[in-house]
């Protein structure tokens, strides 16, 4: 027993870390191992993880997010709310994120983004030749 943790073997003190980390907001990728079992991934398969992550997907979102970015540098936004959702967006932070650090709702942000993903299609749209 290790009397400054009260715990008595191994499991109790990995329980008692794996508790720890998930109250910080760590993601356990990992199923919980049986006692002398192998490990494996929560969700794993080729085809899930070819779809998911196939270059194009990179590709389009790589150039999303720098249209998303040049949009925020040459863009006059009405609002400054605006101006610091779309700044956010484009720099990938998620909308439950957004939403925390701006303290505003959710379907606020979704909602404006929405709004200005539209505006930049047209933005962009109205600079071709």
């Amino acid at each position: 027993m290790d009397p400054r943790m009260g715990l008595d073997s191994f499991s109790e003190l990995q329980d008692y870390w794996y508790d720890k980390l998930k109250d910080l907001g760590f993601k356990e990728i990992e199923q919980k191992k049986k006692p002398g079992g192998p490990d494996f991934l929560k969700i794993w398969h080729h085809s899930y993880f070819q779809k998911r992550y196939s270059p194009e997907r990179f590709r389009s979102k790589e150039q999303y997010y720098r249209l998303a970015s040049q949009f925020f540098n040459d863009y006059s936004f009405p609002t400054l709310i605006e101006s610091q959702i779309w700044e956010l967006h484009s720099e990938g932070v998620p909308m439950r994120l957004i939403s925390e650090r701006l303290t505003i709702k959710t379907c606020q942000v979704f909602q404006t983004i929405r709004e200005l993903k539209q505006k930049m299609i047209k933005f962009f749209a109205s600079q071709d030749p």
